[in-house]
């Protein structure tokens, strides 16, 4: 005879709505728990979202659109409540930026440049005069250059929040990690 002992936990819920600056809902943001359960709800069209969590404490909790700037908070969940998390969405600003790709010997390199964000992934040519001006929206990204003959080059969590400059040397060498498109063909 076994006496096995049952330790039922009840679940955390949060719960709230999601608006832009003019009170409008805002559909299909994603709420992510940061955490080691997978755990991910949508608002729907009143931007209301529900969701739990089956551990307690604090978790940092992230709405993601690609049309806004992603909002991020601290939320402490509790067994057996409702946290109720209420979050404004802002459009993020247009930043003018000036990509300029060159090998160590400053001369101009034409390049692919991928731009991913938490949701959405952008692929820019640079013709052969290595320069590319462009409007961007203000975000994190991960930028990765790639030119054939070269080693890419990745800038990890790069802050673009101002017009600016982005200057990248790559390094003569052969490297393929197929994050960039370069149009091969099966013969």
């Amino acid at each position: 005879l076994y006496i096995v002992e049952v330790d039922y936990k009840r679940a955390a819920y949060l719960e709230g709505k999601v608006t832009n600056k003019n009170g409008n809902a805002v559909e299909g943001v994603k709420i992510f728990i940061h955490s080691d359960q997978v755990n991910r709800e949508f608002t729907d069209a009143t931007g209301t979202y529900k969701t739990g969590h089956a551990f307690y404490g604090n978790y940092v909790v992230e709405a993601i659109h690609p049309d806004y700037k992603t909002a991020t908070g601290t939320v402490e969940f509790k067994a057996g409540e409702v946290t109720e998390w209420t979050i404004v969405l802002e459009k993020p600003k247009n930043i003018q930026t000036n990509f300029i790709v060159k090998n160590s010997e400053e001369d101009p390199v034409p390049a692919k440049i991928l731009l991913k964000t938490a949701v959405t992934s952008t692929q820019l040519e640079i013709d052969g005069s290595g320069n590319l001006t462009t409007t961007l929206l203000e975000n994190e990204y991960d930028i990765i250059v790639t030119s054939w003959g070269y080693k890419s080059k990745n800038l990890k969590s790069f802050n673009l929040d101002a017009d600016q400059t982005i200057e990248v040397i790559l390094e003569k060498g052969i490297e393929e990690t197929f994050e960039t498109d370069f149009e091969w063909e099966i013969l």
